[in-house]
């Protein structure tokens, strides 16, 4: 099956009703802009048959250099329907939407297009030849790559339906669902969300602008959004002092990166009391999820399995451990992928029998209870002894006015390394709470050095990056010895 399938036959049995709301003008289509089922699936049929025209050589694939989320669902819309594979690594490119075939001669490597503006409002007056989909590849998608360089998971149609179809019948949202997704729709998440919404006779409220959404999710009356931590926290920072949360707004999903209780409890009192946190992978898709009205004293925690979904967690050996023990969180689930596209070695100590394991720590209670603690690859050496760095985050998170925490190590000069700690803080605090905070805490070890930064460095999909503050560090130390670090990382 395509996964533009669902879409025809809405615009068939519901020609006339709102399937996307453009929130913000982008060249092409004013802000408000509304699509008709009927006339989004003939938007889609001209991209497809403008695609088609390429004559893109079979086995290659296309990337979609920008940022701008309108054009990327609509594209990825019209290549689902053509057959034309796209890869989702990120290279982006915000003069302009440009379309890279990468197909062309030895010497030039690529070809590129440049998408004209009226794209976005053409409409096809005959239906697009609809590829078989299936097991035809669908999307090159890459990892967050917070640690390190993204690698690439091959996701064919059938894989993307295993692992979003159904996804309301678990997860329900509000009736007739308005869905805004902050993260771009090049990902599976958003796409998820955005294709169940329609099947569920609702509206996907998609941004013409990357930034400003507030506006938006209050006029166009988003009643579910799905964001990563990062966006929540920049929504909320749009708010006004003592502002009430959108009136219209009944769920927000948290999706992308670790929750940690402090956000969970903050997103509920200024954006929405329904927060369902969510965990997912790329090389798996979907794993758990669950309201964060039950989950908000534990940080990390991801709720339960998605149907179909075994959760293990595992030690360094590959041994079960029993519930409630902290260890390599492995899974099995629908859609899954079976291997990293060409790199074998990493691979094979991903990918093994029939299992994924995510590289992520964490621990499954006796109720089910999924817990994320941490990455396996983030994981502080001092000294021979290996420190968690979400131990010292959660003091720090406990210190009044810290909002958001990262601790990482750095090597000094002798190469010993040194427990730093990054924090987005408000002016009242002080060196003697973060003091205290660690003191009231025996078993925690309190950073050498605390940086306070405006924000803390982050991918596209929301995920810390701390290799930034590492390198930031680095670089800060040998161009100003003599000087305290006092710059954030940009």
């Amino acid at each position: 099956m395509n996964i533009t399938e669902g879409l025809r036959r809405i615009a068939r049995d519901r020609p006339d009703a709102a399937a996307i709301v453009c929130a913000g003008a982008i060249e092409g289509v004013p802000d408000g802009r509304v699509y008709t089922c009927a006339a989004l699936d003939r938007v889609v049929d001209a991209i497809a048959i403008r695609a088609a025209g390429w004559n893109l050589e079979p086995g290659k694939h296309v990337s979609l250099l920008f940022r701008r989320h309108l054009p990327m669902l609509l594209l990825r819309l019209g290549l689902a329907r053509a057959g034309i594979p796209m890869c989702n690594i990120p290279a982006f490119d915000d003069a302009g939407v440009r379309v890279v075939l990468h197909d062309a001669d030895p010497v030039q490597g690529v070809r590129t297009i440049v998408a004209d503006p009226a794209w976005w409002s053409e409409e096809s007056d005959v239906p697009a030849p609809m590829h078989a989909g299936g097991e035809a590849l669908l999307v090159r998608q890459a990892t967050s790559g917070s640690v390190g360089e993204p690698k690439v998971v091959l996701v064919t149609h059938a894989m993307f339906a295993a692992r979003w179809s159904g996804l309301f019948a678990w997860m329900p949202p509000p009736r007739s669902p308005r869905t805004m997704c902050t993260i771009g729709p090049g990902g599976g998440p958003a796409l998820g969300y955005l294709l169940n919404t329609l099947e569920a006779g609702g509206t996907a409220v998609v941004a013409g602008q990357v930034e400003g959404l507030l506006p938006y999710i209050e006029r166009d009356r988003v009643s579910l959004l799905l964001t990563n931590p990062r966006g929540a926290a920049d929504i909320i920072e749009m708010q006004p002092a003592g502002a009430a949360p959108p009136p219209a707004l009944e769920q927000v999903v948290l999706t992308g990166a670790r929750v940690t209780a402090a956000l969970a409890r903050l997103v509920s009192e200024r954006l929405c009391a329904n927060v369902v946190n969510s965990y997912a992978s790329t090389e798996a898709g979907l794993i758990s999820a669950g309201p964060a009205t039950t989950l908000a004293s534990i940080d990390g925690a991801t709720g339960y399995a998605h149907a179909g979904v075994e959760v293990e967690i595992v030690s360094a050996e590959g041994t079960v451990l029993p519930p409630g023990a902290k260890g390599i969180v492995r899974v099995r689930a629908p859609g899954q992928a079976a291997a990293y596209h060409r790199d074998p070695a990493l691979s094979a100590r991903v990918f093994r029998d029939g299992w994924v394991y995510t590289g992520d720590l964490g621990t499954v209670a006796e109720d089910g209870m999924i817990v994320i603690s941490g990455r396996v690859d983030d994981l502080i050496n001092l000294g021979g002894s290996k420190l968690a760095p979400e131990i010292v985050e959660n003091v720090l998170l406990r210190v009044p006015g810290v909002r958001e925490a990262a601790a990482f190590g750095v090597p000094d000069a002798l190469g010993k390394p040194v427990l730093h700690a990054a924090i987005v803080a408000d002016e009242a605090v002080d060196v003697a709470s973060i003091e205290a905070a660690f003191r009231a805490e025996p078993h925690s070890v309190p950073p050498s050095v605390v940086l306070r930064v405006p924000h803390l460095p982050r991918n596209e999909m929301g995920k810390l990056v701390r290799r930034a503050l590492v390198d930031y560090v680095v670089s800060m130390r040998a161009a100003r010895p003599e000087r305290p670090l006092r710059d954030p990382p940009q």
